[in-house]
């Protein structure tokens, strides 16, 4: 669908983003997985289409780099303009598990760029309902396969009467320290980097960002599988410092 439009509203009175919200995708609906998405290269000749002035920029660091990088990990920065109104998205740069990539490398950076470029081109309305819930669902995914190996391990313990071959007690679903035993872990890494607790908080809001985690109760309520993520990513920044010897006196 193309329109006549003309700096900021159409004939009709309509927002550029009344106008982008009402395009009918469906002809460019693709599946990845359990989701529907548009590709970066429709979302743009569709913008183009209706908006031949809008532009999009992708932000480079202080070094001319296309992306950047912060101590929770690597990031990409993309804005696009119709006439004055300008959205931004910050993107992750992760891989195909939506996990985010500790060492990436330029094929991830571009293809963070171009999913970020979608996402922006949807904030101004094309497409939008396609990311309702789309955190959410990742969420609750991860979840139900929690779900599932708990209801393995039940069905396994059935089994076996509760035992394991050998005699001796079954592991539990949840493996790892107790909870109580990870918050204490997380209070010493974050003794370790100089932290009253915001870095943990930090970290919690870059991998769980759907949680809307902002204080520490939130974390420390989190379940475990979670603590010992975001335990992980306060280790991966404790700056490691290499023995010296040391002559004898």
């Amino acid at each position: 669908m193309t329109v006549k439009y003309e700096k900021g509203k159409e004939a009709n009175g309509s927002s550029s983003f009344e106008i982008l919200k009402k395009v009918d995708i469906s002809p460019h609906v693709e599946k990845k997985g359990n989701y529907d998405y548009v590709s970066w290269a429709s979302a743009l000749d569709i913008l183009y289409s209706n908006f031949p002035k809008a532009s999009y920029e992708v932000h480079t660091c202080q070094e001319g780099h296309p992306f950047f990088k912060s101590e929770l990990g690597y990031y990409v920065v993309v804005s696009v303009t119709i006439d004055d109104k300008t959205e931004t998205e910050y993107h992750a740069v992760t891989g195909n598990n939506n996990k985010a990539l500790l060492k990436p490398t330029m094929v991830d950076i571009n293809a963070s760029i171009k999913r970020g470029l979608a996402k922006t081109i949807a904030q101004h309305g094309l497409g939008l309902d396609l990311w309702i819930g789309e955190d959410l669902q990742q969420y609750g995914k991860r979840d139900e396969e929690a779900t599932t190996e708990l209801d393995e391990a039940s069905q396994e313990e059935g089994k076996t009467g509760g035992r394991n071959g050998n005699g001796s007690k079954p592991a539990q679903a949840t493996e790892g320290p107790a909870k109580e035993q990870l918050l204490e872990q997380i209070r010493e890494a974050l003794g370790a980097l100089g932290s009253d607790g915001n870095l943990a908080i930090n970290a919690a809001q870059y991998l769980y960002p759907a949680a809307n985690i902002e204080t520490k109760e939130q974390v420390k309520a989190l379940q475990p599988k979670y603590l010992t993520a975001i335990l992980e990513n306060l280790r991966n920044r404790i700056p490691v410092v290499e023995e010296q010897e040391v002559d004898g006196e």
